[in-house]
């Protein structure tokens, strides 16, 4: 099944990334609204145009059926809303791994700052 991420389309392996990057700091959940704004932060350090939160999760969705993750719906409390949980089902370093070898786009970041950004947006969240 990881052979299948490395395949996967720019877009899709940017939001999966950061979903990973999440995750791999959060004992292997990421909560949507976290995934999208460090997605917007690698998209920024990868030079690409980010895409809307709803695309980013459509895509991360459809990594379900791959077999990397799964989703559920979860409430962030009171004024947070309802938010889509996802948790991997595979290693998340894996993952990452495979997503860094299948593209140079992923070259320009430095996975210490993406996860210690990951670790702030976590804490504010």
């Amino acid at each position: 099944m990881l052979e299948i991420v490395g395949r996967l389309s720019p877009q899709k392996k940017l939001s999966l990334y950061s979903a990973a990057i999440i995750a791999d700091v959060n004992d292997g959940v990421a909560s949507s609204s976290a995934v999208y704004k460090l997605y917007q932060t690698v998209c920024e350090a990868t030079g690409d145009n980010p895409y809307t939160q709803e695309t980013v999760n459509r895509h991360l969705k459809s990594a379900g059926t791959y077999g990397v993750l799964e989703n559920s719906i979860t409430s962030e409390g009171f004024k947070r809303g309802i938010n889509l949980q996802f948790t991997f089902t595979v290693p998340v370093d894996a993952v990452i791994n495979t997503l860094e070898k299948s593209s140079s786009t992923f070259d320009s970041i430095e996975l210490s700052k993406i996860r210690s950004h990951a670790r702030a947006i976590l804490s504010k969240s």
